[in-house]
Order: C-alpha cells, then structure tokens, then sequence
C-alpha cells in the first residue's frame, strides 16, 4: 500500500526576495529608482558652486548697501549740521548819545529796547566804517567806538581787541569753561562768565540775522593771585598755551568791595579807570586788575 506524506515547509522552495540588501545596489538606474521611493519622497541636489557664488552676491549686496546708507548719512549729516564759524570785524560804540539813537532807524526796530541795545555792523574788512549812522556828519562820540576782531568756531571764541596799539586778545574756551587774556607782557586766566559771554553758535546765529546786542557796559572787579602759576598752561587750548609759552601767567579772582554784594555790576561815572575792555555778545565788560601794579613790581624784581 502506498502512503502519501504531505510535503514539508522545509523542503519547500523558498521565494525569491528581490529587494537590494543594500541602498542603489542596482546602480544608477532611474526607473529602478523612482519604483523603490515611497510616495511624497524628494531629493535634493546640493550643488556647491551654485550656492557658494549666490551667498557670495548675496553678501555683496548686504555690503554694498549698508555702505551706500552709511555715506548718505554723513552727506545729510554734514550738510544739516555745519561746523560753527564766524570771522570778522565789529566796531562796538563806547559812548552812544541819545540824540544819535533816536534819530537812527535802525535803533526803531521793536527789539530794540534801549539805547544800550544796538544793532551792530559786521564786516570782513578792518578797514571799512564798521559802525554808521543816518547822521552822516556824525562824529566825536558816536565814532568813540572799540574795534574787534572775532575769530569764532564751535568751542573757541578768540577777539581781539585794537586800541591804540595796545593789542589784547580775549580767548573764551567752552571745553574748559575758562577765559584767558593775552597782554603784551603777560597773561591772566579766569572763568568764563556766561553773562558777559556768549555761546558760540548763538552768537554766531545773532550775527547772522543781524539782531540787536546789550552794549550796556558792567564792570568786574579782579584780583591776581602771586605767583604766577604756569600750569594752569596743561589746563587751556593749544591756541592759548602757545601764546602765552613764555609769559607769566597768572589766576585771576573776583574780589568784592564793602557795601557790595555783586562783583559784576554796572558801572558809575566815579569807577577808577579799568585795565581792559571787550566785548563778547553781552555787555561791554571793563575788568579791573587791583593789584597790577603789585604784578608789575614782582616782575621787575624776577628780571634783576
């Protein structure tokens, strides 16, 4: 009798697996590839020079604006904020008759609250009539004038001050709030008064609309202090420290007099004589020295 067994598993035929054991087994082959690549699959093909020029443009662009604004800027900033800067010559009267003012109608103008405030003229030529008048026959004291020169940037205020050959030159520096006076044979170095000094850009803006200035004449009442100090030279502008390289330079303080509680005051017909006399945006200032002539003996004694 014959018996028949079923066949078993392990002898059966296995299937026949063709899936690659490894990844692009087939090769570059692109219909193979496209069946083996699941549905929403994507490659992307990263090319080096491509991208490693676009970057590099792309950069240069960047660049090349930031650099464009950056020169815009400063050709807007220059040109909408302009240095200060102011040279020139003004005649400022010393005695002013009445008489003058009310018949000058310059002197009408709604500004103009008193024959201390005046407009001034300014030139560029020493040489030309500064201050005038409609009185053309004027003379005497409406020509009894003080006549500077002023030499103005953003924080230095150098005048210089002609009389009768007694040159002085008044330097107001704002970096270091001080006021230095430049003699012929020394010089003196004080703190700047804002009340008799203006500030530069307002002073040049003044000028330049032609605004009326408070020539009222005050005076300050000064000390110097013995020795002369040279250091205070570290303290100022290279502009002052040349000019005074081989002068004696002394500090100045205000001093008050009995029965008076202010140095700077206006002045009365019975005030001794001062020893220098300018002007700088507001009010004649005289400054009266009280023991220069002590300075003068201490030097004479230095120079035996």
């Amino acid at each position: 009798m014959t018996v028949l067994t079923k066949i078993s598993d392990l002898a059966r035929k296995p299937d026949i697996n063709d899936d690659p054991l490894v990844e692009n087994e087939y090769g570059p082959d692109p219909e193979n590839a496209r069946r083996r690549k699941p549905p929403g699959y994507h490659v992307w093909v990263y090319r080096s020079k491509f991208c490693h020029s676009f970057l590099t443009c792309f950069s240069f662009c960047i660049l090349s604006m930031v650099l464009t604004g950056a020169i815009l800027g400063l050709v807007y900033y220059t040109a909408f904020r302009e240095p200060v800067r102011y040279r020139g010559y003004c005649a400022i009267p010393i005695e002013l008759p009445r008489d003058i003012v009310m018949q000058d109608a310059r002197f009408q103008k709604p500004q103009v609250m008193s024959a201390t405030e005046v407009p001034l003229r300014w030139e560029n030529d020493p040489d030309v009539a500064i201050f005038t008048t409609l009185n053309k026959e004027a003379s005497g004291d409406a020509l009894n004038s003080l006549l500077e020169r002023f030499d103005i940037d953003d924080h230095i205020e150098r005048i210089s001050i002609y009389n009768d050959g007694n040159n002085v030159e008044f330097i107001h520096d704002f970096d270091v709030n001080a006021t230095g006076i430049v003699d012929k044979s020394r010089c003196f170095q004080m703190e700047l008064d804002p009340d008799v000094v203006v500030q530069p850009g307002v002073f040049v803006f003044r000028i330049q609309r032609g605004e009326a200035f408070n020539i009222m004449r005050v005076r300050t009442e000064l000390q110097a202090a013995l020795p002369p100090a040279p250091h205070l030279l570290s303290t100022v502008s290279s502009i002052y420290a040349e000019k005074c390289a081989d002068k004696p330079i002394y500090n100045l303080k205000k001093v008050g007099r009995s029965g008076s509680n202010g140095i700077r005051r206006k002045r009365s017909p019975e005030q001794p004589p001062y020893d220098y006399l300018h002007f700088a945006g507001k009010h004649l200032q005289e400054i009266a020295i009280d023991n220069l002539d002590e300075l003068v003996e201490y030097e004479k004694k230095q120079t035996v």
